[in-house]
């Protein structure tokens, strides 16, 4: 379907969106996944710090 004729039937009601989970993985939002958000809980938990600075803990990852 072409981009135009589904942004009207987006804007008209006539259609819905369904987007994996995945999307929020790329940016502009660039959440965790399961496992980088496991690891990231499981570091913050572990310190000892009652306010851990989470840029320490790695995140955003680089993705290549």
């Amino acid at each position: 379907m072409e981009a135009n004729a589904a942004a009207r039937l987006l804007a008209a009601k006539q259609i819905a969106l369904f987007c994996g989970a995945g999307i929020s993985l790329d940016p502009p939002a660039g959440l965790p996944d399961w496992h980088d958000l496991r690891d990231l809980t499981i570091a913050a938990v572990a310190t000892r710090d009652p306010r851990p600075d989470l840029r320490r803990l790695h995140w955003p990852p680089h993705r290549g």
